[in-house]
């Protein structure tokens, strides 16, 4: 997502909400080979869709998925579960 690129992914759990909330790509049943290649043809004749994709994707990572961030919500939890002990 940080390289301005829109995904393809399968449609089913934390994938689809995450693709899904982000505005950051397509979900597609993951054995269906012609759902892929018509997301893919999709994309391709939409390169302002690619776009938004790829610049949503940069700032998703930029303000919620990166290791600063994550970090700290994992140490926040473990000190979470240490106080309970």
């Amino acid at each position: 997502m940080n390289f301005s690129l829109p995904i393809i992914a399968g449609n089913f759990g934390y994938m689809k909400k995450y693709v899904e909330e982000n505005g950051v790509g397509v979900c597609v049943p993951p054995d269906d080979p012609v759902a892929l290649a018509n997301a893919i043809k999709d994309l391709l004749l939409q390169p302002e869709k690619i776009t938004q994709m790829g610049l949503n994707g940069v700032k998703a990572v930029d303000e919620k998925y990166n290791w600063q961030l994550m970090s700290r919500s994992y140490i926040n939890i473990i000190n979470g579960l240490i106080n309970r002990v």
